[in-house]
């Protein structure tokens, strides 16, 4: 049990650390890749740039080299996959482009003559089963081409972790395929001297507009991105940990009453308490050890496992690149050790230090050290109390607006809990009166043996807890996300390019295939959207252009501020912006402010019309007039599109006929069901990795009800076999033990939904709205709520079964003369 304590918490930690550092890396694989050996990197507030910027750059005084770069998305219908298409210089390619490119002997020739010439990974060849000189089909927003794999290479030369979806085409035919004649995503620059110096030559030379980066910064902004995402999957891993110490102390308490008069003839023999100590330390780092070699690579399944739900999150919600691979680093391996090993001394320092200390005839003696514990109880209740004052008092100091406020309370709760039990269990113990062997029985011998009860008692309560506090605000965040997208999916059909990635998706519908929507059969009208991501102050937000020809369309957008018509008539006209709730929040920004936005001739001063409900993303959203935003950055045409039908019962019908009529287009048309479906269907991935690690904290809790009933069958020996002696049956001493793991189990309900509550209210109003600055409706979803109880109470009473029906085969033979 001590292994398996270790290794189930070793394994939910390193599993979410082995996921948080694989995005990270997906992502600055994304910026090598991107950025080849670059020192600076020269990006607009917009999609793009001119290209007319290049010989600025080059000209710029201490500038090495420089190469322009453009970056799309390419799908390849027949194979059902996205390719990230980077456009580069392969005619004269300069030192510092990706190294997968430089270092191959490409015939330039070949590469001129070959229209569509492209360079794939020799990871999606394999895949794919493609070979060079095979013509593909693509598809570039709504533009249909064939593109020839000239050759293949390992894209991993720039970064381990890069991704086997990139692929090089030369910049010319990139331009020509996308239609971005005379415009560049980026340009690199390797600076011949000081890169600070040559940052500050570039900002003077080129437009205010321009951002001069270098990809350290953007890897960096990528981290803050996943910051709160990261930090949440780490706490919760942190209390599986913290559940599997409370099984390490069990399991280490069993070791040593067992062996209780062993170390009594050992201090007997004169070994010294230091010397039991020690020897009761290597014993349980022993078991530590093996904990960790187990936990390691059930750690690591468990991130391969989970490795889908992840992604859905990273390319969904975050926008980043997914990970194809999971990072193991040398870090991980310490971080293993570490916590594996220190968990297990610090869950069996406090068995330990009673066993060592103890008076050797107290060791060699029936007298158990258990009842120590009954004078500690209310000293435990007093200091429990204390955490959750000093806890209180610290953050009311602070201000709950300190965004770790909502940890410091919710560690606080947690740690309360084992500090409590004692006393809610002796105080319950007590109020029990007994006329015979039954439930209420069971229920006053718990104080008996207060230090094993308590503790398993605890450790249910922590994960049950977790469980019911996370259930809550998922539960609430979900009816809370439905009755938003039932609010602002208005529209009756969604339209966009196979191509198109999320919000910032460069693939573009051609004007045309509008107007031809416009006009089918059935269709009322549709609204052009085009949006695209901007570093604002640090947070990378989504800038939205939209069309409102539906008098639907404002639903789209449910104000947080009453007075809708009047700002939404302004919207339309262009005299301001919709800011989401979580920017709103983030930069204190209120209706009537101004928003600082960086465009392409500067930096634009739009007033803010009103702050609207948006869960699409926590960095923020910024809504502008689709006009307005034309206007404001050099950008053409819509990347999706609301289609309104004339009866909008005929959604799913209009959605197929439109399919039908457009069929070898390169677009998708779904219906709004199937798009509030989809979203729905992205939260609950989101929320997958927290599910498996409430399921591991209450494995670990229910190995510990398990533990503590063989240890107190084990303990009780000789109890038992006086009630035999006096007539109990087997079957009623098997309910004895049945009824005290109900009763640790219904301890346990009752503390950690008491916790679990306050746990929910932290995170759905503390941390939230630190973290991503939603608001959550509470909903509680009692359904859910009533099936997980249940199906703790049968697991707590499955576990109890192997301990009770132990008990219950001890004969009356059983009893000694020292225990009449």
């Amino acid at each position: 049990m001590t292994v398996a304590g270790v290794a189930l918490g070793v394994a939910s930690v390193l599993a979410i650390q082995i996921l948080n550092t694989s995005a990270v890396a997906a992502f600055e694989a994304g910026i090598e890749t991107l950025s080849g050996e670059a020192d600076l990197v020269v990006r607009g507030s917009a999609p793009t740039i001119p290209e007319t910027l290049l010989p600025l750059v080059l000209s710029t005084p201490g500038v090495g080299a420089a190469w322009p770069v453009v970056s799309v998305p390419v799908f390849l219908p027949e194979y059902e996959t996205t390719l990230r298409v980077l456009g580069l210089d392969l005619v004269t390619p300069l030192p510092g482009q990706p190294t997968a490119t430089r270092n191959m002997e490409l015939g330039i020739e070949e590469i001129l003559n070959s229209p569509g010439w492209l360079l794939i990974d020799e990871r999606l060849a394999k895949t794919r089963q493609l070979s060079p000189n095979q013509r593909v089909e693509a598809s570039i927003g709504t533009e249909q081409t064939h593109l020839l794999i000239g050759a293949v290479t390992d894209f991993r030369q720039i970064h381990p972790h890069a991704s086997s979806r990139t692929a090089v085409l030369d910049i010319a035919e990139a331009q020509r395929l996308t239609g971005l004649s005379g415009r560049l995503t980026q340009i690199n620059v390797i600076a011949a001297e000081d890169s600070d110096s040559v940052e500050r030559n570039l900002r003077s030379r080129l437009p205010a507009s321009i951002r001069i980066e270098r990809p350290q910064q953007q890897e960096s902004s990528a981290a803050g991105l996943l910051r709160a995402f990261r930090l949440n999957l780490t706490a919760l891993s942190l209390i599986s940990l913290f559940v599997g110490l409370f099984l390490v102390y069990a399991s280490s308490q069993a070791m040593l009453i067992r062996r209780r008069t062993e170390f009594g003839t050992l201090r007997s023999l004169g070994a010294t308490r230091l010397e039991v100590f020690r020897y009761i330390a290597a014993e349980v780092m022993l078991l530590g050890l093996s904990g960790v070699l187990l936990g390691l690579p059930l750690g690591y399944w468990l991130a391969e496992l989970n490795l889908h739900t992840v992604n859905s999150t990273l390319t969904s919600v975050y926008l980043l690149h997914e990970i194809e691979e999971v990072e193991i680093s040398p870090y991980i391996f310490l971080l293993g050790i570490f916590i594996g090993l220190g968990g297990a001394l610090l869950g069996a320092v406090i068995p330990a230090l009673d066993v060592s200390t103890a008076d050797p005839r107290a060791l060699l003696s029936h007298i158990r050290f258990h009842e120590q514990t009954t004078t500690a109880a209310r000293p435990l209740l007093w200091a429990g109390a204390g955490v959750l004052v000093l806890a209180s008092v610290w953050v009311a100091a602070v201000g709950l607006s300190w965004k770790p406020s909502g940890f410091i309370l919710g560690i606080a709760l947690l740690i309360s809990i084992p500090l409590f039990m004692p006393a809610l269990v002796q105080s319950l113990s007590r109020k029990a009166q007994p006329h015979r062997f039954g439930f209420l029985f069971s229920l006053k011998s718990l104080a008996d043996r207060l230090s094993t009860t308590s503790i398993a008692a605890a450790a249910l309560a922590v994960a049950v807890s977790m469980l019911i506090g996370i259930t809550l605000m998922v539960g609430s965040f979900r009816k809370t996300v439905e009755l938003w997208i039932n609010t602002s999916i208005v529209a009756d059909v969604y339209v966009t390019t196979d191509s198109w990635e999320g919000p910032g998706s460069s693939a573009l519908i051609r004007s045309s295939l509008i107007d031809q929507l416009e006009t089918f059969p059935g269709v009322q009208s549709v609204d052009r959207l085009r949006s695209f991501t901007l570093d604002l102050g640090g947070l990378r937000v989504i800038v939205v252009g939209v069309e409102m020809s539906s008098p639907k369309s404002r639903n789209r957008y449910p104000l947080a501020q009453a007075g809708s018509d009047e700002v939404f008539e302004k919207f339309e006209k262009g005299e301001g912006v919709l800011v989401s709730e979580p920017l709103a929040r983030k930069e204190n920004l209120q209706p009537g402010a101004t928003l600082q936005l960086p465009v392409s001739e500067g930096v634009a001063s739009l007033p803010i019309l009103g702050v609207t409900y948006d869960y699409s993303s926590d960095s923020g959203v910024v809504v502008m007039a689709l006009e307005r935003l034309t206007n404001l950055f050099p950008i053409e045409g819509a990347n999706s599109l609301a289609v309104y039908a004339e009866n909008s019962d005929d959604e799913g019908e209009l959605a197929a006929r439109l399919e039908a009529n457009f069929q070898g287009v390169p677009l998708r048309f779904s219906s709004n069901q199937e798009l509030r479906r989809g979203i729905l269907r992205i939260f609950d991935q989101t929320f997958a990795v927290v599910r498996l690690l409430q399921v591991m904290s209450l494995l670990i809790a229910v190995c510990g009800v398990m533990l503590t009933l063989l240890i107190l069958a084990s303990e009780r020996a000789s109890e038992v076999a006086l009630y035999r002696a006096l007539g109990a049956s087997r079957d009623q001493v098997l309910r004895i033990f049945l009824g005290k793991g109900a009763s640790i189990a219904l301890l346990g309900l009752l503390m950690g939904a008491l916790v679990g509550c306050g746990l929910a209210w932290l995170l759905i109003f503390v941390v939230n709205r630190a973290y991503f600055g939603w608001t959550i409706q509470v909903y509680p979803p009692w359904n859910d709520l009533f099936l997980e109880v249940t199906l703790i109470l049968l697991a707590a009473l499955v576990a109890s079964f192997y301990p009770a029906i132990k008990a219950s085969q001890y004969p009356a033979t059983e009893l000694t003369r020292d225990d009449l």
